[in-house]
């Protein structure tokens, strides 16, 4: 599968579909962390915490007690593990780039590495930071991405020698970077067409295949 023809195909089933448009990048660069293992509604809950509490700036977020951090974060679960990896994103940002404005003026590719160097940023999260909320063309291969993409073989040609999740990830994103225009834009409603294709058909258990837009193309793994 090219993912091109990916693209074309479900554009041709779904056609333009309103997707995640966020206004806050903030909201987009902490949520990359709180929403890690757990529902985006918890995320959003422990968001609304930190807005409250008037701590939402990226300084007040590097700077702020820890332990009050924690408490604020705590529906998201793993508040202090998620507290550490937040101030650390934080206190990145704020030493060497101030502001998301300036960060984002930043080469892509360096930006992603000095992304996932900062302890308790994964692929995942980093490529979401880059294409949400810098609306960078960094493909975000994320579970439902690796369900479809695993279940219909299409991974064959894709497979790295080395079977752990970072080199599993990095072999497919590395496939749809150099396949894909370095265009946001289609990369996000790629990744929206993706979502919307696990959640109504490729279901963890069970999957429904007849009547999915991708029905017709080889599958392996039910």
């Amino acid at each position: 599968m090219n993912w091109n023809d990916l693209y074309r195909i479900l554009h041709e089933y779904y056609g333009d579909i309103q997707w995640w448009s966020p206004e806050d990048k903030l909201e987009v660069v902490v949520g990359s962390i709180l929403g890690q293992n757990t529902t985006w509604s918890s995320a959003e809950k422990a968001i609304d915490n930190l807005k409250q509490a008037k701590l939402f700036t990226i300084k007040k977020l590097a700077t702020a007690d820890p332990e009050v951090v924690e408490q604020l974060v705590r529906p998201s679960g793993y508040y202090h593990l998620k507290t550490i990896r937040l101030q650390n994103l934080m206190q990145f940002i704020l030493k060497k780039y101030k502001t998301l404005d300036n960060m984002f003026k930043a080469p892509l590719e360096q930006l992603r590495e000095e992304l996932l160097a900062i302890n308790g940023i994964g692929p995942e999260s980093a490529d979401s930071i880059l294409l949400y909320a810098g609306a960078l063309p960094s493909f975000v291969v994320d579970a439902y991405t690796k369900r479809i993409v695993l279940r219909h073989g299409w991974d064959a040609d894709v497979k790295p020698k080395n079977k752990s999740s970072r080199a599993q990830y990095d072999a497919l994103w590395n496939s749809f970077m150099e396949q894909l225009e370095p265009h946001a834009p289609t990369m996000a409603m790629l990744h929206a067409y993706i979502i919307e294709t696990a959640k109504q058909f490729c279901h963890k258990s069970k999957p429904q295949c007849e009547g999915c837009p991708l029905y017709r193309f080889e599958r392996v793994n039910k």
